[in-house]
């Protein structure tokens, strides 16, 4: 396979390239895990689930809120705790670690100046929250995209560990992941 040609990218942007790449396809598939227990949680059992359902959690996974998690923990009748301790765990992380992906992937790049180490790559970003605007600027390394995009890729696997006790749970065949 050739090598791919990227559009020119200057020296303190390229080590992002590949990190950033990773997490986007990584959280790609947390998304994937999540829209799965959503649409399981909504129609009840694997064997009811249609594309009408997996476009509606496809919707919840996009415009997620903290109030989506124990609204899909009650639509699951769980009776086992310790596996509802773990999908509540693992969806709460999910909210987290979306926050941290939209930062990450839309906040800007820019080369920022520290006396003391020269030049350093920071974002810039402005969250809006309650009709209010606010400006954030923080320092950002590849190896903190790298970590975050490591943290989906635990998650996933969480998520779909979830998604088979659940699905081992209901009588009939169960789809497999």
């Amino acid at each position: 396979m050739p090598p791919v040609e990227l559009p020119p990218i200057d020296d303190f942007r390229r080590p992002f390239v590949e990190p950033l790449g990773c997490l986007t396809l990584l959280a790609a598939q947390c998304d994937q895990a999540v829209i799965n227990v959503v649409a399981l949680g909504r129609a009840g059992s694997w064997q009811r689930i249609n594309s009408q359902l997996f476009a509606e959690a496809s919707d919840v996974a996009r415009h997620w809120r903290a109030s989506e998690a124990e609204k899909i923990l009650a639509s699951l009748n769980l009776v086992d705790e310790h596996l509802l301790s773990q999908v509540r765990e693992a969806l709460g992380q999910y909210g987290i670690l979306r926050e941290r992906r939209h930062r990450a992937i839309h906040d800007a790049l820019v080369v920022g100046h520290d006396f003391d180490r020269g030049a350093v790559t920071m974002t810039v970003g402005y969250v809006k929250a309650a009709g209010k605007v606010t400006y954030n600027v923080g320092e950002v390394t590849p190896q903190d995209i790298a970590a975050l995009a490591r943290d989906f890729g635990d998650l996933r696997v969480y998520l779909e560990h979830c998604l088979w006790l659940l699905l081992r749970m209901e009588p009939g065949p169960a789809l497999p992941i």
